[in-house]
């Protein structure tokens, strides 16, 4: 992902996801690629079930959840 390739990198989160279904460091960088990718409904509804999955870390999920409906308004990324 760090490398912006992010088509592979959600592909690789995908897997890391499927062995391990409560990481949430892949489970947000997945969010994370989806919205860079433009996928912004998908990526939207990550950072939205990450508020539920992953209360702890609420803050960092709702600034995302704020940067991918700005860039759905405005078309630039927050």
């Amino acid at each position: 992902m760090e490398l912006g390739l992010y088509e592979k990198a959600l592909r690789d989160l995908e897997e890391s996801l499927y062995l391990n279904p409560e990481g949430m460091s892949a489970f947000f960088c997945k969010g994370e690629c989806l919205m860079k990718l433009g996928h912004l409904d998908e990526a939207a509804a990550i950072f939205t079930e990450g508020q539920e999955r992953f209360p702890e870390h609420a803050t960092q999920v709702n600034e995302f959840l704020k940067r991918t409906r700005a860039f759905a308004l405005t078309g630039r990324p927050a």
